[in-house]
């Protein structure tokens, strides 16, 4: 099996429909940012762009002692932390989509990553606008989100790229983004979001179509406990302390220790334990349809918060 080198195909038959017809959806839903989104929608960063309830501190005392005035820029400053990470997300996904087209093996998977470059390409195009002319703000790439993306880059075998991206960082994307969604108090965000939700489920789709195969058909036993492992520490690696945003809550004026503590009851509140599960179960129930989620590895999503016990 093709594993990470380019490699072409002169076998044009078709030989797997459901890829060729994701293809044809892929075709059909596509959207130009510059003219699909109507840019013009007025857009005030201080009247909050997601519901306060959706920040970590939101009724806790550190909440309480900010002023309003605060407490709007910290909204501000919270949302456009969220979404420079989606932003560079996409950007990540761009480039490993650009390496999946030319070493996976199938005509199909080549096109189908072939329309997904264009897709990510379009969403690093419309949160970069909406980030500079709306927020007129943007965060720098999280430290653990760049680890994983230049692993995954780093990384020669196309499938486990795959999964990194496919079934990892795009299904957290999705939930994020559904997250977001349902406490958009801004209508240019929802459109976005609405829009490149589209692509990003057809992305997961792929990615569980053409996993699967390779799981249960093309790898060793020693290769499936492999990438078994590596998805449980990707997922752990994108929800430790080090995804964080302590530069948000410093420009806001909190001091050292205090971020200390809010990071610190963020990851332990019942609230956090909640969104993790909700966050994570769509990645846990894609790894569990293409065999990446065996009864080995189940006890350590479940200790991690990202499935509950059984």
């Amino acid at each position: 099996m093709s594993t990470g080198e380019n490699m072409f195909n002169f076998e044009y038959d078709i030989t797997r429909t459901d890829l060729r017809d994701l293809y044809e959806r892929a075709k059909r839903d596509q959207w130009n940012a510059s003219t699909h989104i109507d840019w013009a929608k007025d857009v005030d960063p201080e009247r909050g762009i997601l519901e306060d309830q959706q920040i970590p501190i939101y009724g806790t005392g550190w909440w309480e002692r900010l002023t309003r005035g605060e407490q709007a820029r910290l909204n501000h400053y919270w949302s456009t932390w969220r979404f420079s990470q989606n932003l560079h997300g996409e950007q990540g996904g761009l480039l490993i989509a650009a390496q999946v087209v030319a070493a996976m093996p199938s005509i199909e998977g080549k096109l189908c990553m072939g329309v997904q470059v264009v897709d990510e390409a379009r969403h690093t195009e419309v949160f970069e606008r909406y980030l500079r002319e709306k927020m007129r703000k943007r965060y720098p790439v999280n430290a653990s989100l760049l680890k994983l993306m230049q692993l995954l880059i780093s990384e020669s075998r196309w499938y486990v790229k795959l999964v990194g991206i496919q079934l990892i960082i795009e299904n957290l994307a999705r939930a994020s983004f559904r997250s977001s969604l349902r406490g958009a108090k801004d209508d240019l965000i929802r459109d976005i979001l609405t829009n490149v939700l589209r692509d990003e489920n057809r992305h997961v789709a792929f990615g569980v179509l053409s996993i699967r195969r390779v799981v249960l058909e093309e790898i060793s036993a020693e290769e499936r406990e492999e990438l078994t492992d590596f998805a449980f520490e990707a997922c752990r690696s994108l929800v430790g302390e080090r995804f964080f945003p302590s530069e948000v809550y410093e420009e806001i004026g909190f001091g050292s220790n205090d971020i200390k503590a809010i990071s610190e009851i963020s990851r332990q509140s019942p609230q956090r334990k909640e969104f993790l599960a909700y966050l994570f179960s769509p990645v846990v129930t894609n790894l569990e349809q293409v065999g990446l989620l065996t009864e080995r590895i189940r006890p350590h999503y479940e200790q991690a918060g990202f499935l509950k016990p059984a």
